[in-house]
Order: structure tokens, then sequence, then C-alpha cells
């Protein structure tokens, strides 16, 4: 929990991770994420909206978008807006999601 509130975004340039819970973690907590198209969590990334998504060996993009979450103010939009898709990942939501596809494979 400090180190997200220290942060002004999450970094996670992996070079591949099916969905980390890092990247949730952060949203959760106001974080916008720059990860790489290799990471499932960058399925929710909208770019420039609720963080940024680039290969992970782009190094201009990511030296771009760590500039980009700098600014506090944009920081905070962004984390902002990262929280909000969050919350459409709740136990309930996703246990929810998980039962309608059951129901619909059974």
């Amino acid at each position: 929990k400090p180190y997200y509130g220290a942060a002004d975004a999450l970094a996670l340039p992996t070079l591949y991770d099916p969905f980390p819970n890092v990247v949730l973690e952060a949203m959760a907590s106001g974080l916008a994420v720059i990860t790489s198209t290799q990471c499932g969590g960058a399925e929710i990334i909208v770019d420039g909206q609720n963080g940024f998504v680039a290969d992970a060996l782009d190094k201009p993009r990511w030296v771009s978008a760590m500039r980009h979450f700098s600014d506090a103010k944009t920081a905070r939009g962004a984390g902002d807006a990262a929280r909000m898709t969050a919350e459409d990942f709740g136990v309930e939501q996703m246990t929810a999601r998980l039962m309608a596809l059951y129901r619909r494979i059974h």
C-alpha cells in the first residue's frame, strides 16, 4: 500500500505474463499502468487514459509514457480512470462472469 501511494504510475515491461495481479492492484490503488503488448493486462488499458501499452523493448515509447505521467495532474487523472477500470474486476463481478460462462458452456 505505501509503495503504490508513493508512485505516479506502474511500469511493467514484461516479456510475457498472462494477466498479472499487480496490474489490477495498481489500478485499484489509483495508478495508471504502463505495460507491454505481451501482458494480458494490456487488454484493459486505454492508451493515454488509464495507462499505455508498448512493446517491452521499445525504449523510446516507455520513456515517453513515463514522462507523460511525471505531471502530477495527468497522473492523478489517469489514476482515477484506472481505478474506475479496476472496479469492473471485483470479486463479485468476476464471479458472476465466471458463473455465466459455466452456464453457457454446460
